[in-house]
C-alpha cells in the first residue's frame, strides 16, 4: 500500500490536521449560510421600508401641496401680482408690509 512505512505519530499527526481542516470548512460553511440568510433578511427589511417610505410619500404628497403652494403664493411677490385673492387684493397683506 504505502511505499514506505509510517510511524504511528506521523499517521496520528496527520489524521488530526485533516480532522482539524475538515471542522474548518464546517465553521466556514455555516458562517456562509448564517451570512445569506442575515443579508435575505436585510434586503427584506430594505425592501418593505422602501414599499412603505413610498406608500407614505404618495398618501401625503396631495395633503402637503396645497399648503406649500399656498406658502409659494404667500411669500413670493412676483407671483402675488398674478394672483387675485377673494378678497379682491392683488397682494397679501403680510407681503405689502414686507415692501
Amino acid at each position: 500500500m504505502l511505499a514506505r512505512p509510517v510511524t504511528p505519530l506521523t499517521l496520528v499527526t496527520a489524521v488530526r490536521s485533516a480532522l482539524r481542516d475538515r471542522r474548518r470548512q464546517y465553521v466556514v460553511r455555516d458562517l456562509v449560510v448564517r451570512e445569506r440568510a442575515a443579508r435575505e433578511a436585510a434586503e427584506t427589511v430594505t425592501r418593505l421600508k422602501d414599499e412603505f417610505l413610498a406608500t407614505v410619500s404618495h398618501e401625503l404628497r396631495p395633503a402637503l401641496a396645497d399648503p406649500e403652494r399656498m406658502q409659494q403664493v404667500l411669500w413670493n411677490p412676483a407671483q402675488q401680482r398674478h394672483q387675485v385673492h377673494a378678497r379682491g387684493r392683488h397682494r397679501h397683506p403680510v407681503a405689502e408690509a414686507r415692501g
